[in-house]
């Protein structure tokens, strides 16, 4: 028996249930695809449920007001995500009668569906004959044949591709199996201390047959992060908050913002509030916080402890850094 068939059969033993996978529905197969992307499964389940329940179908979501969606967002992150899921549900609704793609290759053209949700929205939703290929199906290929480079670069993520289309799938069955693979990553096949003593296809694993699965896949150099000193400040006039008219380099577009400005040196009370025009401050919060390329040290001050109220009571969908400012405050 292959080794694609065993983890095959395993998966249909031991899969946990997910709500995502209640049926096959494209929608919410395409929903949970994007929320998982950069965010863990734990943290997702109550973000879904809450999500398909004010947006049970394609057409809720294409016809909400896109403040909405992202409040709904709120709590995973990369918010780009929300636009560009919105955008596609959209371009289905409208464009294509609401009739969902069946077809990586149409899945492809829609706005913000890159390779890795095309495959898996294709395969799990239309048994189409693709693998896929995220962060858990690298590791586990990349450890089965003990494949060197870093799996970021195109040309090793094509290898990666090539030795399951040749050799490690199970293609009677593409959306279980999919799955199987998404599945031993998430539980098993783990970045850090594997669990290759319950796996069940260790026994073809070349990276545990030679003891190097910590080697795989091979790690590219570490990023060294730009350091930032990022300063906002909450007020208000006539009990109506202050906001910037943009966020900082874009980060989390079309959600409010206090004033800010960053330095490349860490600045006294004296100077941030100078910055603003301002001589005084009721509270201020001190967090980082790390994204892309950049390491950032936030601090937040309040002009009134009113103010702080004001801005924790507006409706529209709050930055990270405001959210996580706000937090922190008590």
């Amino acid at each position: 028996m292959s080794s694609a068939k065993i983890l095959y059969d395993w998966y249909l033993l031991n899969k946990r249930d997910l709500p995502w996978r209640v049926n096959q529905d494209p929608y919410r197969v395409m929903v949970s695809e994007i929320m998982l992307q950069q965010t863990r499964v734990e943290a997702v389940i109550p973000k879904y449920n809450a999500f398909i329940k004010q947006f049970p179908d394609l057409k809720s979501l294409a016809l909400a007001k896109e403040q909405d969606v992202l409040i709904a967002w709120q709590g995973l992150g990369y918010y780009s995500r929300a636009k560009n899921l919105q955008k596609a549900c959209k371009t289905i609704y409208r464009e294509l009668e609401n009739s969902f793609p069946k077809y990586y290759v149409n899945l492809i053209k829609l706005p913000g569906i890159g390779d890795y949700t095309a495959s898996a929205v294709s395969s799990i939703c239309f048994n189409e004959k693709r693998p896929v290929l995220d962060g858990n199906v690298i590791r586990i290929v990349s450890r089965i044949f003990k494949i060197d480079g870093d799996p970021k670069l195109s040309k090793v993520r094509q290898s990666l591709l090539e030795r399951i289309q040749s050799s490690f799938f199970y293609d009677e069955d593409p959306s279980n199996y999919n799955q199987a693979m998404m599945e031993l990553g998430a539980l098993i096949c783990v970045p850090k201390a594997p669990k290759c003593h319950i796996c069940p296809i260790s026994h073809a694993c070349k990276a545990f047959n030679t003891n190097s699965v910590d080697l795989f896949p091979v790690k590219p150099k570490k990023l060294i992060k730009e350091k930032v000193f990022l300063y906002f400040y909450l007020s208000s006039k006539d009990k109506q908050i202050e906001l910037s008219k943009e966020t900082w380099k874009n980060y989390q577009s079309s959600y409010i913002s206090p004033p800010f400005y960053e330095s490349h040196v860490e600045q006294s009370d004296v100077d941030v509030l100078k910055g603003f025009g301002e001589t005084k401050f009721a509270k201020k919060v001190c967090f980082s916080h790390s994204i892309t390329k950049y390491k950032i040290a936030v601090t937040v001050y309040a002009k009134s402890l009113e103010d702080i109220e004001l801005y924790r009571q507006e409706k529209l969908p709050k930055s990270g850094f405001l959210i996580k400012a706000l937090k922190k405050f008590g």
